[in-house]
């Protein structure tokens, strides 16, 4: 009976401690923000002084500097983003897109815009960026 015992005390540190690593992402993984229509017109604004010149008009990641950037623009039609606490296939959280626009992508060619724009044009161009996404819809 005390090798069962001894046997059985490993296999349960592994599960508590998988359960330590899975169990935050699921509690902190969240549901996409729906799109606040009343943001979109400033966002909009937003999006053709700042972002069109790399992400593109339609948001495609084709702007006129898109081919001398190292790492191409990210393709907002296709939504598809990386930097998100979200489940994998889902679209971000505001949160999420507000936090990349502020700080940038680090060995990317993404800006940090936190400095430059106001927390309230950060959230205004975030809803004009979800509606660029055509593959998907923010619920």
């Amino acid at each position: 009976m005390t090798i069962y015992k001894k046997s059985f005390k490993p296999v349960l540190g592994f599960l508590g401690m998988a359960l330590m690593l899975v169990l935050p992402s699921i509690v902190l993984a969240g549901k996409p923000d729906p799109i606040q229509a009343d943001k979109l017109e400033h966002g909009k604004k937003v999006y053709f002084k700042r972002c069109v010149w790399c992400h593109g008009v339609e948001g495609g990641g084709d702007g006129p500097s898109a081919d001398r950037l190292f790492t191409r623009p990210r393709n907002f039609i296709q939504g598809t983003f990386k930097i998100r606490w979200t489940d994998s296939g889902q679209l971000p959280r505001d949160v999420d897109l507000e936090t990349t626009i502020k700080n940038g992508l680090p060995g990317s060619a993404m800006p940090a815009w936190g400095e430059v724009l106001s927390d309230a044009d950060i959230k205004a161009v975030v809803q004009f960026v979800k509606s660029l996404v055509q593959d998907r819809d923010f619920m």
